[in-house]
């Protein structure tokens, strides 16, 4: 099956927003990424993002998203990739870029190489390493917590 694309993640979107309206409504994302927050945070970053993530942070923004957070290119926001990786570098692996913590010592993270994140998804923690999950990208992480959870 092919990785979950903008497009049918909109979709799924609109409906479980509808579903679970008061999960956006309390903390409501950051507003959705312009071009050049996108490149200003690759610069910051010295990393190419995945399309998968630019197209996130383009129509959705990051920052707390329903049940999960995703890191965002809004440099006011308190999930502002650069220093929530900065903090992250302290412990994570040389390579990985964090896109996502889980409040619980784990962060989702993708693997670098050359300067470009590459995906799948992975899942780092502290106790147990690095980790591949099932999702082939940032929209199928987002789509199976930010809705119902782990």
């Amino acid at each position: 099956m092919p990785p979950l694309d903008l497009i049918q993640f909109s979709d799924l979107h609109r409906q479980k927003s509808v579903q679970r309206a008061r999960l956006f409504e309390l903390d409501p994302p950051d507003p959705p990424a312009s071009d050049e927050q996108i490149s200003d945070l690759e610069s910051k970053l010295a990393t190419r993002i995945p399309e998968t993530y630019i197209s996130f942070l383009k129509a959705y923004g990051g920052g707390s998203f329903g049940l999960t957070n995703v890191f965002s290119a809004a440099r006011d926001s308190e999930y502002y990739s650069v220093p929530r990786n900065a903090a992250a570098q302290a412990f994570m692996p040389e390579g990985s870029l964090a896109l996502s913590d889980d409040h619980c010592g784990g962060w989702y993270v993708l693997r670098v190489s050359e300067c470009q994140a590459l995906e799948p998804v992975f899942y780092w923690h502290s106790d147990r390493g690095v980790e591949k999950t099932k999702f082939a990208n940032i929209l199928e992480y987002v789509a199976a917590y930010a809705y119902d959870g782990a």
